[in-house]
């Protein structure tokens, strides 16, 4: 029988760090301004950045886009995304759980503003035409950047600002999933202010929540949530008087967290929190004290998935102000006990006060900044965690004296990271650049070890590797016999019996490392004992061993068998395995959707689960199978395209469950995960 990952004894592969920040890459073209920077990643390490440009050839500022998929080893060229609109402006940018990706921006065509949206599908597909999501007439507001936010279901909401005369009006936008229409805007707020943007965050069942400054003399930060497929719901002031500058954060849970900065004699840094289900915001909290010389400015929040929360922002270093400090404090949805903010930066002539974190749901925290240094500034980052542990000693990312700013960052499930920020280039205008954080070892997919074995005979052991950024280096295996051997796919025979622990180790080029281990039991040898006068063997179930797939990931090809390594993804694959004796093969493949819990079900999402905010669950479907009448004994293969008759699989991960038949006996199934790209 064979094992994978799912089956694996104890916690999940574990990784050893020696994380590090990888070279800077250049994303734009020089000599065309690049700015306003967003990057975005999803938990598979996908990394998708985008930056306004003005273009020479067209005469226009146009939204440009780079992805970097994860595992490719480089980012894609640069395209346009944002159409024909003679200027298009301030984007934002996200992505759902499976690379399909959402920008939003600011356009203008003549005299008359609006917002706008384009859509991706996977981590190499084609952005589509933009589509307006509002019109804003002939004058935006003072801050006209809308604000964006998407789940891993790919659920969306954007929210900003619009003029009617001295009003300002909130609206905001929905889209209820990837692939799906954008709602009609709704009206959040006819009492805005229209100075600074507003901010939504999303969670898990597509609840959101929308922060914005309240307008009038004594401004105060306002709220408002919308349960999924509801409408939205005004949660009233959660500020004191003369708040500004508001940011939210929302976890998967549906915990959210509000940030602002408040004027009392001088300018302090303030929070509220709601837990999930709760109905309203809990009372706010300083977390920085007045009277405060040091004036924080510049403040960002960011949530794990518990409710850990990273908060950051500028302050000056002394009486002087000439000089300025990078500080986080972190906190936690659960109490109002804030840590003591702790410096993350020296002290510096900073020219940009803002800087930027990003919180994965497992608690690993990056904060970007932009610091001064030999006259010039250059973007900066430390690296630490949302529960408490202390924070890495600070390393610049972009070159010296460079004059880098606009940072960005982003991080995936595994602690990974993309930074982006734009640098001069020396002449007249500015560049993206991006670089990577490589913080885990190599995933270990499709790994197959046996559960079971015999004295003497050999063992098949495999597995398919896969960094996010860097290069693989060994992959090591330890049979709990005091052998090992080196190699993706290794056999090993065992000469006593017993319980033996395998562990298999996968190495990248910077040595970080991910270590999975699971039992094998070995069996004494026996013989087999035939009955005097019959003329054959008693029918034994078959067994399959050594399964493993010539590419994990590949892209689905045109012909029924076709396999080939072109340049990318390779054109198909092939199921390696090895049969104990003659049987009848079945592959069936399955995929995992989005699904809320009804009872003791994972149910499709639905209208009636959202609204009694079932917790999200995922199912299996099964997408079709196919068949070998007859597949002969010892080693195997079965090509596969990609394609089930004349259905071609659409991108996405999937898993294939490999069972053969003898004689109405069948083997112990053995899953393998794959891949399929664009």
């Amino acid at each position: 029988m064979i094992a994978i990952a799912a089956a694996l004894v104890g916690a999940p592969p574990a990784a050893s760090a020696a994380p590090a920040w990888l070279s800077a890459s250049k994303l734009s073209r020089p000599g065309q301004s690049a700015e306003a920077p967003q990057v975005a990643v999803d938990a598979q390490g996908d990394a998708l950045a985008v930056w306004q440009r003005f273009s020479v050839e067209a005469g226009e500022q146009i939204i440009e886009a780079s992805s970097r998929p994860a595992g490719s080893g480089s980012w894609k060229p640069a395209l346009p995304i944002s159409g024909a609109k003679a200027e298009s402006s301030l984007p934002q940018v996200a992505l759902d759980a499976e690379g399909d990706a959402t920008a939003v921006w600011l356009s203008k065509e003549g005299t008359k503003y609006s917002i706008e949206a384009s859509t991706r599908t996977g981590p190499t597909g084609s952005w589509q035409t933009p589509v307006t999501l509002a019109e804003l007439g002939e004058t935006p507001p003072a801050e006209p950047r809308p604000d964006l936010a998407e789940n891993a279901q790919g659920e969306a909401v954007a929210v900003w600002h619009r003029l009617e005369g001295p009003t300002t009006i909130v609206e905001a936008s929905s889209r209820p999933a990837a692939g799906a229409s954008w709602l009609a805007p709704k009206t959040l707020s006819e009492n805005g202010e229209d100075m600074h943007p507003a901010e939504v965050g999303i969670d898990a069942a597509g609840d959101a929540t929308a922060v914005w400054e309240g307008k009038g003399v004594d401004s105060q930060i306002e709220a408002a949530s919308r349960p999924a497929g509801g409408e939205w719901q005004p949660q009233g002031p959660i500020s004191g008087e003369l708040a500004n500058e508001p940011r939210v954060a929302v976890n998967a849970r549906g915990d959210a967290v509000a940030i602002w900065e408040r004027f009392e004699g001088s300018e302090i840094i303030e929070a509220a929190t709601r837990p999930a289900g709760a109905k309203a915001w809990g009372e706010s909290v300083e977390l920085t004290k007045a009277p405060e010389i040091s004036e924080p400015t510049g403040q960002q929040v960011a949530i794990d998935g518990q409710g850990h929360i990273v908060v950051v922002w500028s302050r000056f270093a002394g009486a002087s102000k000439n000089q300025d400090v990078i500080e986080a404090s972190l906190g936690s949805v659960s109490n109002s006990a804030w840590g003591t903010p702790v410096p993350l930066s020296a002290p510096a002539a900073l020219e940009e006060e803002a800087p930027e974190v990003s919180v994965n749901n497992r608690g690993n925290a990056i904060v970007v900044w932009e610091q001064a240094t030999a006259g010039k500034s250059i973007v900066e980052a430390a690296s630490g965690f949302a529960s408490g542990a202390s924070w890495q000693p600070a390393v610049a990312l972009s070159g010296e004296g460079e004059e880098a700013g606009e940072e960005q960052v982003a991080l995936d499930a595994q602690g990974n990271a993309a930074a982006l920020w734009r640098r001069f280039d020396g002449t007249s205008s500015y560049i993206a650049e991006a670089a990577g954080f490589d913080a885990a070892g190599p995933l270990l997919d499709s790994l197959s070890i046996p559960t079971s074995g015999t004295v003497g005979q050999p063992l098949s052991f495999s597995v398919s590797p896969f960094d996010i950024w860097s290069a693989l280096g060994a992959t090591s295996w330890s049979f709990g016999d005091g052998a090992s051997l080196t190699g993706a796919s290794v056999t090993h025979t065992y000469s006593a019996p017993g319980s033996y622990r395998v562990t298999v180790t996968g190495a990248d080029a910077l040595a970080n490392t991910t270590s999975a281990t699971a039992l094998v039991t070995v069996s004494a040898a026996s013989a087999t004992v035939v009955k005097e006068g019959s003329s054959s063997a008693p029918a034994i179930a078959p067994k399959i061993t050594g399964a493993h797939l010539l590419h994990s990931r590949f892209r689905v090809s045109a012909h029924a068998t076709a396999i080939s390594a072109k340049a990318g993804a390779p054109l198909g694959t092939s199921f390696r395995f090895a049969l104990s004796e003659a049987a009848k093969l079945q592959i069936t493949f399955s995929r995992s959707a989005a699904g809320l819990r009804s009872g003791k079900r994972c149910e499709a999402p639905s209208t009636r689960l959202r609204r009694k905010h079932a917790k999200a669950c995922k199912r299996t479907l099964t997408v079709g199978s196919l068949s070998r009448a007859q597949e002969p004994a010892g080693a195997d293969s079965v090509a596969f395209s990609g394609r089930l008759g004349s259905r071609a699989l659409a991108p996405g991960l999937y898993k294939a469950l490999l069972v053969a038949t003898t004689a109405g006996l069948k083997s112990a199934p053995v899953t393998l995960a794959l891949t399929v790209v664009s």
